[in-house]
């Protein structure tokens, strides 16, 4: 996840967290994009398996 995505996600006033649906939105995004070759975070996935 992005870094500002995470600190928005543990912000000390619930209020100010992100709402279940932002949440569940945004894991189905990058659950897609992990799995598209074309995008960015596919691309980050597969360097950091073949650095390992």
């Amino acid at each position: 996840m992005n870094h500002v995505y995470v600190k928005k996600f543990s912000h000390d006033k619930p209020k100010n967290r992100p709402h279940t649906k932002e949440l569940v939105d945004k894991l189905g995004q990058y659950q897609k994009d992990i799995m598209n070759y074309k995008a960015e975070l596919y691309e980050q996935v597969e360097i950091f398996r073949n650095s390992t």
